[in-house]
């Protein structure tokens, strides 16, 4: 059975927290064995819990370039031996990707854009902080996933990721 690790630096209400409540028991019920590191600040980690995926607290939302998330995602990668980090998130991403290096050779990270973080209104300095974090995500990445054909296309055009390691996987409606 793969064990997959998912992390998501926020566990508030949002467009990534449904992602995850929706996909996570599919892929149990595919045969993939799930767990996931979310943020304290929402009710994610226990609606998660609910569905029987086992969730730990991951404070990821300190500051924007906070070390000791790096060595946390780290941490509870080489603790948990999952084959496949699932990064859900440019900061989730962005800390794995510097923590990379502690990890298991064999395990693979797979990286779901939910948003590029430049697209936000923000001055000149934090797009070129936000673009290294993003650049750096993606090019760690074994794979990266847009929910938004649009944030493929850009990450695509200032060749972050080549299109062989890039999927569009739209988000799923359950109607």
């Amino acid at each position: 059975m793969t064990q997959v690790l998912h992390v998501m630096a926020s566990g508030a209400r949002g467009g990534g927290a449904e992602h995850l409540l929706g996909l996570l028991p599919r892929l149990e019920r595919m045969g993939f064995e799930c767990s996931a590191a979310v943020g304290p600040d929402g009710p994610l980690r226990d609606e998660l819990t609910e569905c029987g995926i086992p969730t730990v607290t991951l404070d990821l939302m300190r500051s924007r370039l906070n070390l000791r998330g790096v060595v946390s995602v780290a941490d509870l990668v080489r603790h948990t031996h999952p084959q496949i980090v699932h990064c859900h998130g440019t900061r989730a991403a962005f800390f794995a990707a510097l923590g990379r290096c502690w990890w298991p050779k064999s395990t693979k990270m797979i990286y779901t854009v939910h948003g590029v973080s430049t697209s936000k209104e923000m001055s000149l300095l934090h797009k070129l902080v936000f673009a290294a974090a993003e650049k750096k995500a993606c090019r760690t990445a074994d794979h990266v996933i847009s929910v938004a054909r649009e944030d493929l296309d850009e990450i695509r055009r200032r060749r972050w990721i080549p299109v062989e390691r890039s999927s569009h996987i739209p988000n799923a409606v359950d109607t």
